[in-house]
């Protein structure tokens, strides 16, 4: 029987190191590296507000705030890292994001 949820770790991540000439569309990576952390947070935020704790721990890289590894990759994870900021106002004090 489900009863909620009080962990959820977001750990998802690909990356092609190519260049802006290179990228296409078929190698974006947002849907893997930031959709998925934005979908499966957005399903557990809700149950975690009811219950009145919870925690979401989403893996990063120093790529979301250097140039490495990529154009999509660390918009991708910069994204990441930006959400998780954004998720942590929206929650205040009730889960650790």
């Amino acid at each position: 029987m489900f009863v909620g949820i009080g962990v959820l770790v977001g750990s998802a991540g690909v990356v092609l190191a190519l260049d802006i000439i290179e990228l296409d569309r078929r190698h974006w990576m947002l849907d893997i590296n930031l959709k998925s952390v934005f979908l499966m947070s957005r399903a557990a935020i809700p149950p975690m507000l009811v219950a009145g704790h919870g925690a979401i721990f989403n893996t990063g890289t120093l790529t979301a705030v250097m140039a490495r590894g990529g154009v999509a990759y660390g918009a991708s994870k910069a994204g990441v890292l930006s959400s998780r900021e954004l998720w942590l106002l929206i929650t205040s004090s009730t889960t650790s994001v």
